[in-house]
């Protein structure tokens, strides 16, 4: 399974193996550190956010998953709206897709704005 991140500073998610191609030209041209050597899990490390990097490590796709699952059910049993078709909608708009799993577990989900969100795409509003 490839693990994603997310770079709190220029808002684009990156995989790892496209963090090891820009490793790898960092050290090909002579621009990485030398206390980095050739340690690409040394270097990824401290990319991360909590090691004052901009990289925050994305949850895995299982979690996102049953996050939108969570996210359908609310939204469904609230509405008129079938739980497939909510889910479907916020599959397409990949939402929670760039959650770390600190915001699974800690970031409140704003049911209301994607109930209007599903609303909207199915044509109900």
């Amino acid at each position: 399974m490839t693990k994603s991140y997310y770079n709190v500073d220029t808002n684009e998610t990156w995989t790892e193996e496209e963090i090891r191609e820009e490793f790898n030209a960092l050290k090909r041209n002579g621009e990485l550190e030398d206390f980095y050597e050739d340690d690409f899990e040394y270097y990824l490390k401290n990319c991360l956010v909590e090691n004052n990097g901009s990289l925050q490590e994305i949850a895995p796709d299982y979690e996102i998953e049953n996050r939108r699952r969570w996210t359908a059910t609310k939204i469904a049993a609230q509405s008129e709206m079938k739980y497939e078709d909510i889910l479907n909608v916020l599959q397409k708009y990949n939402v929670h897709g760039n959650w770390t799993m600190y915001e699974i577990n800690n970031r409140p989900t704003d049911i209301d704005e994607l109930q209007e969100m599903v609303e909207q795409e199915l044509g109900l509003r």
